[in-house]
This record gives structure tokens, C-alpha cells and sequence, in this order.
């Protein structure tokens, strides 16, 4: 297999091509994570993935229409969105049961250092395309404010 040059990334290709031998591992992780700025180390120990899947709904052989049907048969979709619903809380919390069982509380000597980094929520905002940015009260990008349960 013909190992491929990342585009952007010229000048890393050319050291690991020039030392393989120093260079060589049983592993190589990528990780496609961000940096607060040019001059602040970066260490990212914690992202959310995403999980794709596609549903197909079933119900009545027909549409049931409101006049003669209307509500003596669930609808799938109005049944589908009530569960997407339930997948978090009003404060945007996973309310899954047990989500949470694994996750370990962020010591405070971490959460000072954290807060500390020169993370501006301006330039998050502008950096995501959105006028604000809401969900879980958790560590968001270092400087949200924890959620309560993990202190």
C-alpha cells in the first residue's frame, strides 16, 4: 500500500519520509483537534463523535387522516421526535440512565488551569458560524461552567 502525503502538511511529510527509522511504531494517531492560538500548548483529552444511522418508520397500511382517524392511531414520526426528545433534559443533560456512571469529575486544580486559557467566546462564535453557542453545562472548549453533578 502506497502511503499518501496529507496536503497541508508538507513539510511534516518530508522529516517522517527523511526519519523512518527513528520514526517507526506500532501505531500513528491522528488527531484532528484544535489549538487555542500559535503560542498556547493544546492537549485535547476529551471529543464527542457522531453515530449515523438511518430509520425507517412503519405505521398505518394508510394515511389516516385527522378528520375519521385523527389521534385513535399514533403517528411513527410524532412517535420518533418524542424519542429524540427524551435524549436530553431542559439543561441539554444526556438523560439516558446511566450516560454518566463512567465519567470522572474534573479535578479543580484542571478546572483553574482551564479556565485560565485565553479562550474568548467571540472568537469561538465566529469560528463556528453561530450567534451563540448553548448545551450542557460542562467544560465547553475550556471555559464553560461545569455541570454541578461533576464538582
Amino acid at each position: 500500500m502506497k502511503a499518501k502525503k496529507k496536503v497541508g502538511s508538507v513539510s511534516l511529510w518530508d522529516y517522517v519520509q527523511s526519519h523512518k527509522e527513528k520514526l517507526k511504531a506500532d501505531a500513528l494517531l491522528v488527531s484532528d483537534t484544535s489549538m487555542l492560538g500559535k503560542v498556547v500548548p493544546s492537549i485535547t483529552y476529551g471529543l464527542r463523535g457522531l453515530n449515523y444511522y438511518e430509520i425507517e418508520l412503519t405505521g398505518p397500511a394508510r394515511d389516516l387522516h385527522s378528520g375519521v382517524y385523527g389521534g385513535a392511531v399514533p403517528n411513527p414520526l410524532t412517535v420518533l421526535t418524542e424519542l429524540f426528545a427524551k435524549l436530553h433534559d431542559k439543561n441539554f443533560r444526556v438523560a439516558i440512565p446511566g450516560f454518566y456512571d463512567d465519567v470522572a469529575a474534573v479535578p479543580a486544580v484542571e478546572r483553574k488551569a482551564l479556565n485560565a486559557l485565553p479562550w474568548k467566546e467571540q472568537d469561538f462564535k465566529q469560528a463556528v458560524g453561530a450567534p451563540s453557542y448553548h448545551g450542557e453545562k460542562r467544560i465547553y472548549h475550556c471555559r464553560a461552567a461545569l455541570d454541578s453533578a461533576h464538582t
